[in-house]
């Protein structure tokens, strides 16, 4: 692929060969929060903002979901190359 990566190059001794994935997975609500939960920047149970974090994420459900499920949209890219030994 064309696309420049400045923050990955000098990882490699030469522009690395790069490929990007699109991914979806679909959650239903638990799924969604877990996936939220599992988060290192998440509320935990007994956090101040805990409930109103949950009610959000319900919100967001309720809004952008179908049919019992969410979205979760996402790319993946992947770097291929000699590593630079400098």
């Amino acid at each position: 692929q064309a696309n420049s990566y400045p923050e990955i190059e000098p990882f490699f001794g030469q522009p690395p060969l790069t490929f990007t994935f699109d991914n979806v997975q679909l959650f239903d609500f638990d799924g969604l929060r877990g996936r939220f939960l599992s988060s290192s920047y998440a509320p935990t149970p007994g956090h101040p903002l805990y409930e109103a974090a949950m009610a959000d994420l319900q919100g967001v459900f309720e809004q952008w979901g179908e049919n019992g499920r969410f979205p979760f949209i996402y790319i993946t890219r992947l770097f291929l190359g000699q590593l630079n030994r400098h």
